[in-house]
């Protein structure tokens, strides 16, 4: 007895098991996400306490937003940023706000320098007025935005830089950088792989 309900378990399992087989997987589901592992972009807390905002992507409209939810309800409250309707910037992979979180800096076209060392083109994005300014146009390292969200430090070419948002001007502080000799503004890649920092300026 103890044998027939263990073949019919056995038959059972392995009739789902070829009726499961029998779906087709169409490769634009596998890019599209179907398969995908449900996940979670590092939240970060507003200075409300009460708020906090994510990167979310969503993949069948290209379209990357930055949202800002409740932690009480944890429902969608605002979109505070959207690559939709930002004109010139298809998508952006990071955000960081300033102080008083009225600007976020966005950032585009990341390539890997080292571990943690990046190159990018980076803009700031007023998330009042919804106006969208480009830092440079060339890719820079480790963009920072000054504590009143004015001006973006930068480092490019080994030098440092200080891009006004007003103005559009840009300042070199430095001019004695050289590739592989004299660095300003960011680590070497001692300090980047041994102590996980990049930025060397603040």
């Amino acid at each position: 007895m103890r044998k027939t309900h263990l073949l019919t378990l056995i038959l059972m399992a392995f009739c789902v098991i070829l009726g499961a087989q029998e779906r087709q997987i169409q490769v634009s589901e596998i890019y599209q996400g179907a398969f995908r592992t449900e996940g979670l972009d590092a939240l970060r807390s507003m200075k409300n306490g009460t708020q906090y905002t994510v990167l979310n992507v969503d993949r069948s409209n290209q379209t990357v937003t930055v949202d800002k939810y409740d932690y009480k309800t944890l429902q969608k409250v605002a979109t505070l940023v959207s690559s939709a309707e930002l004109p010139g910037v298809s998508s952006f992979s990071s955000y960081a706000f300033s102080d008083d979180e009225n600007r976020i800096l966005l950032s585009t076209q990341v390539e890997a320098i080292f571990r943690r060392s990046t190159l990018g083109i980076y803009y700031v994005y007023d998330i009042k007025s919804k106006n969208l300014v480009q830092v440079s146009e060339d890719k820079i390292q480790e963009p920072l935005l000054s504590p009143k969200g004015d001006q973006v430090a930068y480092v490019k070419d080994n030098n440092l830089y200080i891009f006004n948002l007003a103005s559009g001007k840009t300042t070199q502080v430095t001019a004695d950088g050289v590739k592989n000799k004299i660095i300003n503004g960011v680590t070497d890649w001692v300090y980047e792989e041994e102590f996980a920092f990049v930025r060397a300026f603040e």
